[in-house]
């Protein structure tokens, strides 16, 4: 789910959506459903189920070629997947019906017993008597996975040893022989990796006939299933035509220029002269596949059209995910969207049982304890680095005191077999933050962050640190400010700080920002008490500018000043 958007009738509706947080509202029209009906789309409609129900019916095709759908009641106090539950759509109304304290509709009977889906995996599609083998698998008895050519297998997908099995493939004859197969008293399914992309080019006036025929024959030439197929590609000037259209596929178009810099094994001049670029079947092929892609079928052609296949490498992606200061809509929703397709998700056990409504389990979760910080980095980059789409979650912001540096000084060292996988870090809101919003204004001008543990970093560094901030006057920002093993460094900081600045100085300390054990407390330096912080705790101590108004905590930048200062001069 990369893009969700939201469809309303009325402005009771683009409220909704503005307290989901979404972006991309429009108005619902007919045109603007079909021009968001695709598959790596989430789609939101707010509006009655019966009405929703009769508007998509004519636009639904196949589970892999359908966005995620969920339907809101116009005063949101339901949420209702209603198709690509196993891609998301569960998942999204849970973390939605959070966001608006209403109630998630999951009628699922996978995600009743928390058992994976043979449909619901990323990058895989499926033939073959796939409910038997799901109803089975919720039962208790997970099906034999068969994969003798290695695929990447979807980590959650068991290997058990039950009558019903699986064969993980992309080729057609294999596939087909293996259903023929299937002994009277089990099922039998094939789950298909979509690593291919079908590149199309045609005239004006190609037919359907003739482009399914070619389509045909590009596919049996690469020996590939139809499913695994995850769609055509061409230039935008046929990107709505008919026949490519009729295929049945998600379709991706580019400009020719996109596709004129693609190098290629069959270029033509008269393509060239029509369109603006050399190729666009081979061209559109490798572009849509992405870099590293390489052709399989270069291009093969009739008098009316040209088709091109071409298959996406396998690389993975580690997408490290700030979860902010604990409250579920103080979650970023890139960071929702990441957690919610990825194939496995890695980090403290406590983060991981934070954001469980936004899983589903089709996904692995692997918890661990406090201090295993190195092991989860090196395991997330492990399992990426073989093509899975795994999230290492963080609290607050994954850059500030976690474990995107750990992660980028690892990457490239592990002794896994694999690809280097791409690398993404999505923020967070910081403890500061958090903390800083439920004070009032203390950050209001210059300010530090510092940690105070001495676990990596010898304390006499932190102590010339607090020096420097002290003489600087900035507003200091405690991270890890007091443990039971080291009670006496938040006291000497304060005491370092309290020479540069008066006993008033506001002094701010927050418990669990954002969450049930909430805490806020606004004191003065001269009335600080340590002993009342612990490591769930962020202390924030002002500058010689900041001062307390009620019980707000705020740290002035100038703005009222000048803007006094102007008024006077104006009078002048």
């Amino acid at each position: 789910m990369s893009e969700m958007t939201t469809l309303v009738l009325n402005d009771a509706g683009r409220q909704i959506a503005a307290r989901i947080g979404c972006s991309d509202i429009r108005s619902f029209t007919r045109a603007e459903l079909r021009e968001c009906w695709e598959p790596d789309r989430t789609l939101v409609l707010i509006m009655a189920i019966p009405a929703a129900v009769r508007i998509i019916s004519s636009h639904l095709s196949q589970k892999e070629r359908d966005p995620a759908i969920i339907c809101i009641d116009q005063d949101g106090k339901f949420v209702v997947p209603l198709v690509g539950s196993h891609s998301g759509a569960n998942a999204l109304a849970r973390r939605v019906a959070g966001l608006l304290e209403s109630h998630a509709v999951i009628t699922t009977a996978s995600d009743a017993a928390w058992s994976p889906a043979l449909d619901g995996f990323r990058g895989c599609s499926t033939v073959g008597d796939v409910a038997a083998i799901i109803a089975s698998t919720n039962a208790g008895a997970p099906p034999r996975l068969l994969n003798p050519f290695n695929h990447r297998v979807p980590l959650m997908l068991a290997t058990g040893e039950g009558p019903n099995e699986v064969l993980m493939d992309d080729q057609a004859g294999r596939i087909e022989e293996f259903l023929a197969q299937a002994p009277r008293a089990s099922a039998r399914a094939a789950l298909i990796p979509t690593q291919y992309v079908a590149g199309i080019g045609c005239s004006s006036d190609a037919t359907a006939e003739q482009l399914a025929d070619l389509f045909v024959a590009a596919i049996s030439a690469a020996g590939i299933h139809p499913r695994a197929v995850r769609a055509v590609a061409t230039i935008n000037i046929r990107a709505t035509h008919p026949a490519i259209v009729a295929l049945g596929y998600p379709i991706i178009s580019f400009d020719s220029d996109e596709l004129a810099d693609i190098a290629v094994p069959t270029p033509s001049a008269d393509v060239f002269a029509h369109v603006g670029t050399a190729s666009v079947a081979e061209a559109a092929a490798l572009r849509a596949a992405g870099p590293g892609s390489h052709l399989v079928v270069e291009k093969v052609k009739n008098s009316h059209a040209t088709a091109a296949i071409a298959k996406k490498p396998g690389r993975g992606r580690l997408s490290i995910c700030g979860i902010g200061p604990g409250a579920m809509d103080l979650i970023a929703p890139r960071a929702a969207a990441r957690i919610a397709e990825a194939d496995a998700i890695i980090g403290f056990e406590a983060y991981v049982s934070s954001i469980k409504e936004l899983t589903s389990p089709n996904q692995y979760l692997d918890p661990s304890p406090i201090g295993d910080e190195v092991k989860r980095a090196g395991r997330a980059l492990e399992l990426a680095s073989l093509g899975h789409h795994v999230v290492l979650l963080g609290s607050g912001d994954p850059g500030v005191y976690a474990l995107a540096t750990l992660v980028y000084e690892l990457a490239g060292s592990t002794d896994e077999m694999g690809s280097d996988p791409e690398i993404e870090v999505v923020p967070g809101i910081t403890a500061g933050l958090a903390a800083s919003s439920l004070l009032g204004a203390p950050l209001g001008h210059d300010h530090c962050y510092i940690s105070l543990s001495d676990l990596l970093t010898p304390y006499s560094v932190i102590e010339e640190r607090i020096k420097a901030a002290a003489v600087g006057d900035f507003v200091v920002v405690f991270y890890n400010p007091r443990s039971k093993g080291r009670d006496w460094h938040l006291a000497r900081a304060v005491e370092i700080l309290a020479k540069h600045r008066p006993s008033n100085t506001p002094v701010g300390i927050v418990k669990d920002a954002y969450r049930p054990n909430q805490v806020v407390t606004l004191t003065t330096m001269e009335n600080f008490d340590p002993s009342s912080v612990d490591m769930t705790t962020v202390v924030l101590v002002g500058s010689t500018q900041s001062y307390a108004k009620g019980s707000n905590f705020i740290t002035p930048r100038g703005y009222a000043k000048r803007t006094d200062d102007e008024s006077r001069n104006d009078q002048t």
